[in-house]
């Protein structure tokens, strides 16, 4: 392989060296690719991608920062810029892997790349394990991103695992996105279903409407933030099992795996995507919070973006059924460990689809003491930091009914004016009268058969819902994340789908 010139191999040997040192192998790499902040969505408050440092030798000569100006996915890429006074000194940025879930495995290296105005230097990619392993990129890819991709076969015996991204020149800069490093796994036995992956699915692999199960829509106050749960399942197979009218081996995929996703368990994992400056959305994020150990699902942030709430199934910490959890935000910009909101909130009931109020000092959430139908809206006020005892909303949003009726998934506005929630499947609204009660509801699409979990833009100018039955649902046999836009009568326009 023809590496670009000889001062990429002095990056290579003050890689090695820097991998023996115990704090930067604490920047490990984490998650199903093996890469933290893979798609350069974090950044440090010098600018520097959370995971990533500078070949300290070269630090100062070149330049690495988290760039908002061009992405191939989400809203940022990392962009490297060569030594501008000194042509024989490469410049790169290096990260380490978990050697021990490398060694002997056959892996890929990909992602996306944009370079313009390096002349005849160049760029690369190096993984250090027992070897140099070198992927030289295109030097000019036309004011654009492109794919690139790397097969390596790692040995069993390694000394480390440096990853380096490199730039050689004076001129010019290197924009790096979505860098992934993946193992590749070995082909499932053809009864193992709920494993295989359709090749039909690959197409969805950036998408947010799949043939997959999307579910829990919410977008962020901005509107700049999407975040929906997901299983790579059939709703209808997925139920079956619940149910135990099939077994787990019935259970045919149709979505795709998403990268990070936990896959060989039938749990929900909620992903985020970010609008591009385009107005299209990124590729959707796994959070961090997702775990093989519960379901993740109905997540909304905070109106001033500060905490998440969800709602979790199947955890050994709860205190029903379902329970809803929040989660603060960190400094680099991840969700800190669920929290349980307590026994004022969660009892032995399912609780779910929490929606925080713009003040932050109430929540409304909804409980079921049944599986299906029998679904309250609930209210609790933040007190000194506590959540006050749960009380359910008194008619006519609450149904005297429970075994006929549900209300059920509950958003109120930024201006606290408006409360939108689902009854049986149909999407409704309340208005807040003077006297502070909510007056009666009414259904928001009444042209559309199933429609339900509306989100809504702090500005009131855009409503994310789910709907089926519709012509892009029923192509996917699955429930499709959809916006709306306020008409000038206040009314709601035709649903879109999102992508």
């Amino acid at each position: 392989m023809k590496v670009l010139n000889r001062n990429f191999y002095c990056l290579f040997f003050v890689g090695l060296l820097l991998s023996c040192s115990p704090d930067l192998n604490s920047a490990a790499s984490k998650g199903g690719d093996f890469l933290q902040n893979s798609g350069f969505e974090q950044s440090d408050s010098k600018g520097m991608p959370i995971g990533w440092q500078v070949v300290p030798h070269y630090k100062g000569k070149g330049e690495a920062i988290v760039d908002d100006t061009f992405a191939n996915s989400g809203r940022y890429s990392l962009k490297l810029k060569p030594n501008e006074k000194n042509a024989s000194d490469a410049f790169g940025v290096f990260t380490i892997l978990d050697k021990e879930a490398l060694k002997g495995k056959e892996i890929t290296i990909s992602g996306y790349v944009r370079a313009e105005g390096i002349g005849a230097n160049g760029a690369g990619i190096l993984l250090n394990t027992d070897k140099k392993n070198w992927h030289m990129l295109p030097k000019d890819t036309k004011g654009k991103f492109v794919p690139f991709s790397k097969k390596l076969s790692i040995s069993r015996t390694i000394p480390d695992a440096t990853l380096l991204l490199l730039v050689s020149g004076t001129k010019g800069a290197v924009w790096f996105d979505e860098l992934t490093v993946n193992v590749i796994e070995e082909t499932p036995a053809p009864s193992d279903t709920a494993a295989a992956l359709p090749a039909s699915t690959g197409e969805y692999i950036n998408k947010i409407n799949t043939p997959g199960w999307q579910d829990s829509v919410s977008i962020s106050p901005d509107g700049k933030e999407l975040y929906f749960a997901y299983l790579p399942y059939l709703q209808f197979d997925v139920v079956d099992l619940y149910f135990k009218r099939i077994s787990e081996k019935d259970v045919k995929q149709k979505g795709p795996i998403r990268p990070g996703s936990h896959h060989g368990k039938l749990k929900f994992e909620t992903y985020k995507a970010a609008r591009q400056k385009n107005g299209t959305w990124g590729r959707p994020i796994n959070l961090n919070i997702n775990s093989s150990d519960y379901s993740l699902y109905a997540a909304k942030p905070s109106y001033d973006g500060t905490e998440l709430y969800y709602s979790i199934r199947e955890y050994d910490r709860n205190y029903g059924g379902d329970d809803i959890y929040v989660s603060k935000k960190l400094p680099n910009g991840e969700w800190g460990p669920p929290e349980n909101l307590g026994p004022n909130i969660n009892t032995r009931y399912r609780e779910d689809t929490p929606c925080l109020g713009p003040d932050g000092k109430i929540l409304y959430f909804c409980r079921s003491k049944s599986e299906i139908v029998g679904w309250e809206i609930m209210v609790s006020q933040r007190i000194d930091g506590q959540w006050t005892k749960a009380i359910k909303l008194p008619s006519p949003i609450n149904q005297s009914k429970l075994g006929i009726k549900s209300d059920y998934q509950p958003f109120i506005t930024a201006d606290g004016k408006e409360l939108y929630f689902t009854r049986i499947q149909q999407l409704y609204k309340s208005q807040k009268k003077p006297d502070g009660n909510w007056g009666e509801p009414v259904k928001v699409f009444p042209r559309l058969e199933v429609s339900g979990h509306a989100s809504i833009t702090a500005d009131g100018r855009y409503l994310y819902l789910l709907t089926a039955k519709d012509k892009e649902s029923l192509k996917r046999h699955h429930w499709t994340i959809s916006y709306s836009e306020r008409q000038k009568d206040g009314s709601w326009g035709e649903p879109k789908p999102v992508d």
